[in-house]
C-alpha cells in the first residue's frame, strides 16, 4: 500500500516539476470542495511539502446551492483544515442567483463566483499560484465540451496544466497537476489513505451538460 501511495504522489510530483507547477518556496492556494479529487491533491502536496518547503492554503466556496449538503462539505473542510494546521478561506455565494440575473447556466455562474473568490485570495494573501484538482477524464470532458460548443481548434486543445486566467482584469495563474492522472487512480489514493472525501450529489445530474457528457458520452466512447 504505502509503496502504491508513493509511487502516486512521485507520477503528480514530477508532471508538476515538468510543468513548472511545483517549485521550492512556493506559496500555493489549493481551491478545495472535500471531493475526491481536491482532497487527494491536497494530501499529495502536504506530502511534498517539506521537500519543497510549500507553503498551503486552502480555498473553499460554498455555492448556496445544495442546502445542507454543500453545508457539511464546508464544514468537513474547515475541519480538514483545522487537522492539519492549514490556512482556511471560505466564503458563500449565491450562484443561483447569479444565473438567474445573467441568464447563463447554474455550472457556468458557480466557476465565475468561484474563481472571483480565488484570485481576491491570491492577491490579498500574496499566493504565487492556484491549483485545482482536474484529473484526466475533465481534460476528455472539456475537450468534447468544447467540441459540441462548437469550438475552433484553440478551444479544442481541453485543458492545459497550467494557465494564466483573468479573473476581474487581473492575471490568476493555475496550475493542475492532476492531469497526469485518472480518476480511478485518484479514488484509489483516497481508499489506500483511508479518507472520506465528500461526494457532490449534482455531479449525477444529466440536466448538467458536462455530466451528460461523464456519465452518457464518454462510456459508449470508450
Amino acid at each position: 500500500m504505502e509503496a502504491r501511495v508513493q509511487q502516486l504522489i512521485s507520477q503528480v510530483e514530477n508532471f508538476g516539476l515538468a510543468q513548472g507547477i511545483i517549485s521550492d518556496n512556493k506559496r500555493i492556494l489549493i481551491a478545495c470542495s472535500g471531493g475526491p479529487d481536491s482532497l487527494a491533491l491536497t494530501m499529495i502536496c502536504l506530502a511534498l511539502q517539506a521537500k519543497y518547503n510549500l507553503h498551503i492554503g486552502i480555498a473553499h466556496v460554498e455555492h448556496g446551492i445544495r442546502g445542507e449538503e454543500s453545508l457539511a462539505d464546508a464544514a468537513f473542510v474547515a475541519n480538514f483544515c483545522q487537522e492539519h494546521n492549514l490556512p482556511h478561506y471560505e466564503t458563500t455565494v449565491k450562484a443561483l442567483e447569479l444565473a438567474k440575473e445573467t441568464k447563463q447556466s447554474v455550472e457556468l455562474a458557480a466557476r465565475k463566483l468561484r474563481y472571483d473568490f480565488l484570485a481576491q485570495i491570491y492577491t490579498k494573501e500574496h499566493y504565487d499560484i492556484v491549483l485545482t484538482g482536474h484529473h484526466l477524464q475533465d481534460n476528455a470532458e472539456t475537450f468534447l465540451l468544447h467540441l459540441l460548443r462548437g469550438a475552433g481548434p484553440e478551444g479544442l486543445e481541453g485543458i492545459r496544466p497550467l494557465s494564466s486566467l483573468t479573473i476581474n482584469n487581473q492575471a490568476l495563474p493555475v496550475g493542475r497537476p492532476l492531469l497526469c492522472l485518472p480518476r480511478t487512480a485518484i479514488e484509489e489514493f483516497c481508499q489506500l489513505l483511508n479518507l472520506a472525501p465528500r461526494q457532490d450529489s449534482t455531479n449525477e445530474i444529466l440536466d448538467y451538460q458536462r455530466n451528460s457528457i461523464r456519465w452518457e458520452l464518454l462510456p459508449q466512447l470508450s
